[in-house]
This record gives structure tokens, C-alpha cells and sequence, in this order.
């Protein structure tokens, strides 16, 4: 990618509020001077406006029945486009029977044969006819208006309380107009999540964002699987992405689960691994740091469970003691919240 495409990309995300003015003008004169830049990882900014709406919804879920998560109500396959985004308690999709909970290398389940051509038939109506050419489905991001190539990457079924349900992903690389690779350091890849529930002997969609944003160098998350989230059947996906940059390289948790009718990160940058080995000559500079992890189902109906990250390796030349950090849940933000004191707090890549 050019430097005018770069430029014109970070303009997209100054606008997206992704980045801040400073941090656009910082890149800008770093891109311009020829070095590669590294964006600083962010936390997410309070919706202020929001803030009585959110108060109202979060005193009828604390004072009302308690531990009664709210019916998910589905959408016909037909009707499905971009979720709107509500302040919403998560909807029950999961099963009754635990999943197991630690990160693992293993790959992606295979997808059944009995699960290839429904899911396929649903990516038909989200994103429009496969493209034979590409193999793939076609998708654009509203935004952005980048080119997506959408593949399916994991479809399960599972037995919940509610009934029989299915779990579909998909996820893509940047392409232009003829299919072609596209895109730079700096443009995500695409991933689209969607859950079914069989009513009547017809699937519909209870909760699904086809578009997410996620990832990094036009890679999207790889691989994926189910992990148990939370009590009330609270199921979603796990996966880790990379990047890297000037020898600064790491790696991010992925957890998609639903949220309303829709789905959230609710890792939202939560480092997994780190090395800056390529960067430090200096070998007292040197951290290499992983995490292994699991879910802290020790209460057994917390709504979401705390993380559980193990964490081994070495910092700035010193090897860590072995130490096990809980990751607490943040139920007014939806999201886990990374402690501001722990052996990544200053992870930068």
C-alpha cells in the first residue's frame, strides 16, 4: 500500500474515533518520514450521552428478577442486516453442557456435512451470491467502504435449554474491486458471527453482527472455538490474532459473544502474548511473555466468569514466577477490563 493509501486510512480512523488528533498527526509525520507506525492500544471511551439510559437499564437488571437473563428475541434469516448495537443484557445462546475452557492449539473443528450447506445458504443471504472466481463472499465495509473476501471458517450445532442451535462464523482478508489482496498494516480483517435457533423447523438468526472489525495486517482471528462464557447457557467464540512492528510483536484475545441481539469483543484488546526480542540488543530489554487461558467457573452462576491467565516467560532479561491473574468482568461496559498492574501492562506492538 502507498503512503497516500496509509494516510488516507488513518484518516479513517481519526474519524472513526479510533484514534485521536494528536495520535493522526504523530502518525502521519512518522509515515512521511519513512518509519512504519504502531498504533498505541486504546481503551474504549465512556458513552457520556448515554449514561442515564444505561443507569435506568442497569438498575432494572440489578433490582428486578435476578439471575433472569432476558428472552432473546430472533430475526428471520430473511430480515438479517447490521444488529443495532443495544444496551441489552446477553442473550442465552450456549448450551447446558460446559465446554472446555482452555486456550489450547488446537485447530477449528472440522464442519460437519449436515452443517455446510445451511450455513452456506445463510452467508448467501447476509452477503449475496458466493463469487466462484474468488471463492468466497463478497462484503464492504460501510465505513470504510474496503473490500471484504468472506469465508465460511466454523459452523457448530449444539443443544441448548431453548433448543437445538447453531453457531456460524465467517471471516475474511481485504481485497480490491477484481479480488486482488488489498489493504495495509493497518487495515483489519472482517469476521461475521451469527447464531440460529430452530423454531417451527426453520432456523432463524437470535443474534449475529456480519461486519466486525478485528484483527490486524488484513488478517482476521484464526483459529476459532466455543468456550462457556458465563451461567445461562452464556456461549460464545475465542481466538487470539497477531501483529507486529519494528520488532515490537504480540498477540491480542479475541472473545465474540452476544449482546442483545448483537455481538461484542469482550476481550477488547486483552494482550495474550508479547516479544520484543526483534527490537532490544540488549539482552536486559529482552521480555518474552505468554498466557495460557481459562475460565473461573468457580461461581458457578456468575452471569459472565472472570478470566483466569496464566502467565510465564521473561521480562526486560529477568525470568517471571509463574503466576495465575483473574481478569475481572466489567457488566457496565460489557467487557473484561486488563489489570493496570501486571507483567503486559506496558505490552506495545
Amino acid at each position: 500500500m502507498s503512503v497516500s493509501d496509509e494516510l488516507l486510512k488513518l484518516d479513517e480512523l481519526k474519524n472513526k474515533g479510533a484514534i485521536t488528533a494528536d495520535e493522526f498527526e504523530s502518525l502521519k509525520k512518522k509515515l512521511l518520514d519513512g518509519e512504519q507506525p504502531r498504533l498505541e492500544k486504546k481503551r474504549r471511551r465512556w458513552p457520556w450521552a448515554l449514561l442515564p439510559l444505561i443507569a435506568l437499564a442497569f438498575i432494572a437488571f440489578q433490582y428486578g428478577d435476578i439471575g433472569k437473563v432476558p428472552p432473546t428475541k430472533s430475526v428471520p434469516i430473511e430480515k438479517i442486516g447490521k444488529p443495532e448495537q443495544i444496551a441489552d443484557q446477553p442473550s442465552t445462546a450456549g448450551t447446558s453442557e460446559p465446554k472446555p475452557t482452555a486456550q489450547d492449539d488446537t485447530e477449528a473443528p472440522t464442519i460437519a456435512a449436515d452443517l455446510q450447506a445451511p450455513s452456506k445458504q445463510l452467508l448467501d443471504k447476509v452477503y449475496g451470491q458466493y463469487d466462484q472466481k474468488t471463492a468466497c463472499w463478497p462484503a464492504i465495509d460501510d465505513e470504510s467502504s474496503q473490500n471484504y473476501c468472506m469465508k465460511l471458517v466454523h459452523a457448530e450445532k449444539i443443544t441448548s435449554v431453548t433448543g437445538e442451535r447453531v453457531y456460524v462464523l465467517a471471516a475474511g482478508e481485504p481485497v480490491d474491486e477484481e479480488g486482488h489482496p488489498d489493504g495495509g498494516h493497518l487495515t483489519p480483517g472482517m469476521v461475521g458471527a451469527f447464531i440460529l435457533e430452530n423454531h417451527d423447523g426453520q432456523p432463524e438468526i437470535i443474534a449475529s453482527d456480519p461486519k466486525m472489525l478485528i484483527g490486524a495486517d488484513r488478517q482476521p482471528p484464526s483459529p476459532w472455538k466455543l468456550i462457556k462464557l458465563g451461567a445461562s447457557d452464556y456461549i460464545g467464540w475465542q481466538s487470539t490474532w497477531s501483529d507486529c512492528h519494528q520488532g515490537y510483536c504480540g498477540s491480542r484475545y479475541a472473545i465474540l459473544a452476544p449482546y442483545g441481539k448483537g455481538i461484542r469483543d469482550l476481550a477488547h484488546m486483552l494482550t495474550a502474548s508479547y516479544d520484543n526480542s526483534g527490537a532490544m540488543s540488549d539482552p536486559n530489554k529482552v521480555s518474552s511473555i505468554e498466557t495460557k487461558l481459562e475460565m473461573d467457573a468457580s461461581v458457578i452462576d456468575e452471569k459472565v466468569y472472570p478470566l483466569l491467565l496464566t502467565v510465564t516467560g521473561d521480562k526486560n532479561g529477568k525470568k517471571l514466577t509463574r503466576k495465575t491473574w483473574k481478569i475481572p468482568f466489567d457488566q457496565k461496559e460489557w467487557v473484561y477490563v486488563e489489570p493496570k498492574v501486571w507483567p503486559l501492562d506496558d505490552a506495545d506492538f
